[in-house]
């Protein structure tokens, strides 16, 4: 037998009365915000931004008093999964604050693009909510507010980069190589997270597969616009670009070798070899001391940094099977 989803008999007054103040209080504390912003005469592009940290502040005071998801049997027999907990009504006006906050950001911005009435400021507050929409993932219990804030997080980064598009005086190919090196570092972060979640013996393709489109898009765009830089223009080299490459390179390299991750040490260190060999052909036509110096730092950094690693080996050692077990400060990959 199954057992039953029924409630007990009989109304809970006292209970019902606790969360309906909590509520009211949350809508009193959002009046009360607004006013304040007023009266500090804080730009309109900024509010809903405040609105989103208050959203994710409250979804962070549900987790520390604890959350968890406990199965449910619905009336047709089918089981499911509900949150219980100390902290569900922050969660619950969390939520709420939260979501009105990002869908009135997401209209305001529409709203500015059709009018052509954006500035970097409403660009700061957009990129800033986003941010905290990100934040959202990780607070939010899985389920359909987990889904839920995966995509309207990307309908804001979205929003973000067409009105960053629209701001900024670069050319079409500078913003689509923008748009294609900061959403590959976003896959590689994410993967690399998805991979730390994994159990032992199960691997997704979903993490392997976004390991190698994130690899893909963080350093073909930037191979591409250094060569044209070095042997199609004038000036003939592009410092952001080149600095950009050598510290992404290094980095994927460096935490590919170390995570033994195929996708971004090939890439990584493919496109930071071709770079050296670029710049050997290169050398005779033109000299670059400042690439020259920060190669010259990055590798010093990179020594230094194997020197440490080296000293502290056998504690390293211990990471994967921390991870693996969740043990230490790495019981936060079991949150959900």
């Amino acid at each position: 037998m199954r057992p039953s989803c029924s409630t007990p008999s009989g109304p809970q007054p006292p209970r019902n009365r606790f969360r309906n103040r909590n509520y009211f209080a949350t809508a009193a504390a959002c009046a009360a915000l607004w006013q304040f912003l007023g009266y500090w005469h804080i730009p309109p592009a900024y509010h809903t931004m405040l609105y989103a940290v208050l959203g994710v502040a409250l979804l962070a005071v549900s987790r520390a008093m604890g959350l968890e998801q406990v199965a449910v049997y619905r009336p047709t027999g089918d089981e499911g999964r509900a949150t219980r907990g100390k902290g569900l009504v922050p969660l619950q006006a969390g939520n709420a604050v939260l979501t009105i906050a990002l869908l009135t950001a997401f209209l305001q911005g529409l709203s500015r693009i059709a009018m052509h009435s954006y500035d970097w400021r409403s660009v700061i507050a957009l990129l800033l909510t986003t941010l905290a929409n990100l934040a959202a993932i990780g607070l939010a219990p899985s389920g359909s507010w987990r889904r839920w804030y995966t995509t309207s997080t990307t309908a804001m980064a979205g929003l973000t980069f067409l009105t960053i598009s629209l701001q900024s005086r670069l050319t079409a190919w500078q913003k689509l190589e923008i748009f294609c090196t900061v959403a590959g570092l976003l896959l590689i972060a994410v993967s690399y997270l998805g991979r730390f979640r994994e159990e032992e013996g199960r691997e997704n393709e979903m993490i392997t597969w976004g390991l190698f489109l994130g690899s893909a898009l963080a350093t073909l765009p930037l191979v591409i616009a250094v060569v044209y830089w070095h042997f199609f223009t004038p000036t003939g080299i592009s410092l952001l670009d080149e600095l950009a490459l050598i510290t992404i390179t290094i980095a994927m390299l460096v935490t590919g070798f170390g995570w033994q991750i195929r996708s971004t040490t090939f890439f990584g260190g493919a496109a930071f070899g071709l770079y050296l060999l670029m710049l050997l052909v290169d050398l005779g036509r033109q000299q670059n001391w400042a690439v020259g110096v920060y190669l010259a730092i990055a590798g010093g950094v990179v020594f230094l940094l194997g020197i440490v690693l080296s000293m502290y080996r056998e504690r390293l050692l211990t990471l994967p099977d921390q991870i693996a077990k969740r043990e230490g400060v790495f019981k936060i990959l079991e949150w959900r």
